[in-house]
């Protein structure tokens, strides 16, 4: 049959031209969305799935087949289990039989502890010695040694054994070569001065000041009094007495 027009319904007969149209665009449609079979094996470079899935893969019987999920976990855990058991599996699943060097790295994102044998956080001991200073004193048995550093922020002392700071000791004592303010204060409980062997410039006591005074004024008495006649008699005058008046 000769000058056959293009089909128009599935029944009809076909003319060479529209089925040559018709095979070339299935080769079209397969080439943009399959590989050949006999390409496969020879591809040289990855092959992209276009994030698409191989659905329903067999299990592999060769070393040169495809694995499935399945098979890939099971050799994973059992390859753990015999050729790494100097790790420690991030499920926490292993525990370690020997003891761990960070060399020199640290632990991060670690959980506060909540066991006596869990690692504690920097936070959580910061804030437990904070604490801990501040409820209670802390009972010093030996002898501290402060290496050359410095007490800061050391309170007045209040009692006779309290450790003093620069302020109070300036505050409250003086030095040799300062003058003494007493601001209408006494000084009580002074020892006499001995006068055979204290130095003159020493401090002494009223009663000792009064019993010099009162010697020396006596003394004085004595020598004025040898000038004068005594009203009794019993002295004689040594030159001529003027009774004018």
């Amino acid at each position: 049959m000769t000058a056959m027009a293009n089909p128009q319904l599935d029944q009809d007969s076909t003319n060479k031209r529209t089925f040559h149209d018709i095979i070339e665009a299935q080769q079209l449609y397969f080439e943009e969305h399959f590989f050949p079979a006999h390409a496969i094996s020879q591809l040289g470079e990855p092959v992209s799935f276009n994030s698409q899935r191989i659905l329903n893969l067999g299990d592999p019987l060769n070393n040169d087949d495809a694995v499935n999920l399945r098979t890939a976990k099971i050799e994973i855990s059992q390859n753990n289990m015999m050729e790494f058991p100097k790790y420690l599996r991030l499920d926490g699943s292993s525990e370690p039989i020997n003891d761990l060097t960070m060399s020199d790295n640290r632990i991060t994102n670690l959980a506060n502890p909540t066991s006596p044998k869990d690692a504690a956080t920097k936070i959580y001991v910061d804030d437990l010695t904070t604490n801990a200073v501040a409820a209670a004193p802390v009972v010093v048995n030996a002898n501290l040694d402060v290496n050359n550093f410095k007490i800061t922020n050391l309170k007045n002392p209040t009692d006779g054994q309290d450790a003093t700071n620069r302020r109070f000791v300036e505050r409250n004592l003086v030095r040799k070569d300062q003058d003494i303010n007493m601001r209408d204060h006494k000084i009580m409980g002074l020892h006499p001065p001995d006068a055979t062997q204290s130095d003159q410039s020493d401090a002494a006591r009223k009663g000792y000041v009064d019993r010099e005074i009162f010697r020396e004024i006596d003394e004085n008495n004595r020598v004025e009094a040898v000038k004068l006649l005594k009203v009794d008699g019993t002295s004689l005058p040594e030159a001529d007495q003027d009774f004018n008046g």
